[in-house]
């Protein structure tokens, strides 16, 4: 865990992620092809952590919008079945 973070960050993340059926996260760094599967430590470090989002919001969007992004990276919600999340009322079953 980095200095002044804490597990809790990762917990509640992980929770929400569950609620809305969300499996796993895959990470593809922008330029180029390949997704790669994250953990949400990983997800939330490189995210709130890194001060690209509020601590609580970006697994929040994620929920939102099935997909978010940093300067230098996408982040993808995907289903225990392989397929992208989408979230409900944007052609996904959440």
């Amino acid at each position: 865990m980095e200095k002044g973070r804490t597990a809790e960050d990762v917990r509640k993340a992980e929770a929400l992620l569950k609620k809305h059926g969300i499996a796993s996260i895959e990470r593809r760094y922008k330029g180029d092809d390949d997704w790669e599967k994250i953990t949400v430590e990983e997800f939330i470090r490189r995210t709130e952590w890194a001060n690209y989002y509020k601590p609580g919001t970006a697994a929040e969007a994620l929920v939102a919008d099935g997909a978010i992004m940093t300067p230098w990276a996408f982040f993808c919600a995907m289903r225990a079945d392989g397929l992208k999340w989408l979230p409900s009322g944007k052609g996904g079953a959440s």
